[in-house]
């Protein structure tokens, strides 16, 4: 669908409804799960890494930033398009990258101060979030469908803004 401004030659695509649902439910869905973060006194999940970039705002608001986020990175859904696969992509190896980083610097921390099998758990999960979106993205290269471009990015910023860069460090 296009829309055709009157005496323009400029074409806007219009995004079907359905997917601007869906993309805000999506962004919606990572509220609970910042909620459940962000309100913890002793974690059952990791800190994410951009906690501290979050310090000033209080709970109510910081829950709302990885919605936001992924509101800005699905814009195209808004369109009508797709977000392009390669873009994802970059944003997978840069995360996993810093991932194994984080995991690796923080790894002596987090068997001293979160015990060994809150540190091997996180890390068993944040894997297996990294394997799921590797997968999700290798399928998502033979096609173009709404559905699975949509998947791949929610579970991506779900991974990212829970196991990917956790903060195994002392929290007192």
């Amino acid at each position: 669908m296009f829309l055709k401004l009157k005496g323009s030659r400029s074409l806007f695509p219009v995004a079907n409804p359905t997917r601007i649902a869906l993309t805000v439910a999506g962004a919606l869905l990572l509220v609970p799960i910042s909620w459940r973060i962000f309100t913890l006194t002793q974690p059952a999940v990791p800190i994410p890494f951009v906690l501290p970039l979050l310090l000033g705002l209080p709970p109510s608001l910081a829950v709302g930033f990885p919605s936001v986020i992924f509101c800005l990175w699905c814009q195209p859904f808004f369109r009508g398009g797709l977000v392009p696969a390669h873009r994802t992509m970059v944003a997978f190896v840069l995360v996993a990258l810093l991932s194994t980083v984080v995991f690796g610097l923080g790894w002596h921390d987090g068997f001293k101060y979160q015990e060994a099998s809150f540190t091997i758990r996180a890390a068993i999960i944040s894997f297996g979030g990294a394997a799921l979106v590797l997968l999700m993205l290798a399928l998502s290269r033979r096609t173009s469908s709404f559905p699975l471009q949509f998947a791949t990015n929610f579970v991506l910023f779900a991974w990212v803004f829970t196991y990917a860069l956790p903060y195994l460090g002392e929290l007192s």
